[in-house]
């Protein structure tokens, strides 16, 4: 098999390796978020803000993992 093709195949898979990782934490991250929504109705606006926070910070993590793992990908 010629090298390109090789790393190209490589690519694909530590591409989807990142995806399917970044789906199992988008999933705990809407738990997160559902956490700081309620506990900010709930007047715990501290910890909810925080939790909120956290899940955005998480969201914005796998979004940019994404991208970047895609960019790789295309190259």
């Amino acid at each position: 098999m010629k090298p390109e093709k090789k790393d190209q195949m490589t690519n694909e898979q530590q591409y989807k390796a990142i995806v399917n990782r970044n789906r199992k934490i988008s999933r705990v991250n809407i738990f997160i978020l559902g956490a700081g929504l309620i506990l900010t109705f709930l007047d715990e606006i501290v910890i909810g803000t925080v939790l909120i926070y956290m899940g955005i910070a998480i969201f914005l993590f796998t979004l940019i993992t994404n991208i970047l793992g895609w960019l790789k990908v295309r190259k």
